[in-house]
C-alpha cells in the first residue's frame, strides 16, 4: 500500500473491527499505524478482500482480526497457480508481435500499461501493471475464479512453437490446446489415436509406382531441343508460324551438334558466308576435326 491509501485502510479496518467486536472496538491512531506498516507490502485491494475473507471465515471470523490473520488470508488466496506480481511482470511481452501464454488477469493488466510500454516508460508501465494485476487477481480470487491460461500468438511462428511447447511442459496448457493454436507442433497422442491405421500394402505399392516413374524418366531423358524440333515439324507440314517461332527454332537448331554433323555428311552444301555466324564457326570447327582424323 501507498501512504495515500492510509485513510481508506483506516476506515476499512475500523468497520471490520467494529463489526466483529460488536461495537466495542475503539480506534487508535498508533494501533492503526502499526497495522498499516505490517500490511504495507500488500495492495489495498488485496487487504480489503482479505478482511472480507476473514469476516466470512467460519472459525477466525468470530474474533477481531490481527495483522497475521489478514496476511494468512492473503497467502491462502495466493496459492492458486497464478504468478506473483513480479513474476507476472517478467512474463509480459515487450511488444504485441511476441508470443506469450499468460493468465486472463495478466492480459487485463497489460491492457492498462501497454501504452506506457510502447512509449518506452518501463518504470511507469511496471507500476501501472502491478496495481492493475493485483486488483484483477484479488477480485478473481474473491469470486472463486480459477486460473485460466490463454495464448497471445504473436507473429513469429518459431517463437510461438517454443512458447507453446514450454507452456505444455509447465502444465499451463494441454497438448490439445497447444496443437489447436499451432498445428505445426507435433500432434498430441489423442489426435494420433484418431487417425486411421497405416495401409502398408497400399503404401508400398505407391512407393514402387513412384520408383517406376523415376526409372522411366531417367531412361528417357528430356530432349532440350524438343520444342524446336516440334516447331520445325509443324512448319514443314505447312503450318504458318509466327516470326518469333520461326526464328526461335532456327536459332536453337543452328547450334545443335547433330545438325552440324548432318550438314557435314552429305546435306545440301550452302556457302559458308550464307550460314549464321554460330553455325559457320561450328561447321569450320567440325571440318578441322575431320581433317585431323
Amino acid at each position: 500500500m501507498l501512504e495515500t491509501d492510509f485513510d481508506d485502510f483506516a476506515a476499512m479496518l475500523d468497520q471490520t473491527c467494529r463489526l466483529l467486536s460488536r461495537g466495542s472496538y475503539v480506534p487508535d491512531a498508533g494501533n492503526t499505524s502499526l497495522w498499516f506498516r505490517a500490511l504495507s507490502a500488500y495492495g489495498l485491494d488485496a487487504v480489503r478482500y482479505a478482511l472480507d475473507a476473514h469476516v466470512r471465515d467460519p472459525v477466525r471470523g468470530k474474533f477481531v482480526p490481527v495483522p497475521s490473520d489478514v496476511i494468512a488470508q492473503i497467502e491462502r488466496l495466493s496459492v492458486d497457480g497464478r504468478p506473483g506480481v513480479e513474476e507476472a511482470w517478467a512474463m509480459v511481452p515487450q511488444g504485441e508481435d511476441q508470443s506469450v501464454v499468460w493468465t486472463t488477469e495478466m492480459a487485463e493488466a497489460y491492457g492498462v500499461c501497454s501504452g506506457l510500454i510502447a512509449a518506452g516508460d518501463r518504470i511507469a508501465a511496471r507500476m501501472a501493471f502491478k496495481e492493475a494485476y493485483e486488483r484483477a487477481v484479488t477480485l478473481a480470487k474473491a469470486k472463486g475464479a480459477t486460473v485460466t491460461w490463454i495464448v497471445s500468438q504473436g507473429t513469429d511462428p518459431e517463437q510461438r512453437k517454443r512458447v507453446l511447447t514450454a507452456a505444455v511442459n509447465a502444465g499451463k496448457l494441454t497438448p490439445e490446446l497447444a496443437y489447436g493454436e499451432c498445428p505445426a507442433l507435433p500432434p498430441p497422442a489423442s489426435k494420433v489415436a484418431l487417425l486411421p491405421p497405416k495401409d502398408t500394402p497400399k503404401t508400398d505399392a505407391a512407393r514402387e509406382q513412384l520408383r517406376g516413374v523415376v526409372a522411366v524418366k531417367r531412361a528417357d531423358p528430356v530432349d532440350p531441343r524438343g520444342w524446336a524440333r516440334a516447331l520445325k515439324a509443324r512448319e514443314e507440314r505447312g503450318e504458318r508460324l509466327t516470326m518469333d517461332q520461326a526464328r526461335a527454332w532456327r536459332d536453337a537448331l543452328a547450334y545443335a551438334p547433330d545438325e552440324i554433323k548432318s550438314a557435314a555428311q552429305g546435306a545440301p552444301i550452302i556457302a559458308a558466308d550464307l550460314l549464321p555466324p554460330g553455325l559457320r564457326a561450328a561447321l569450320e570447327h567440325e571440318r578441322a576435326l575431320r581433317s585431323q582424323a
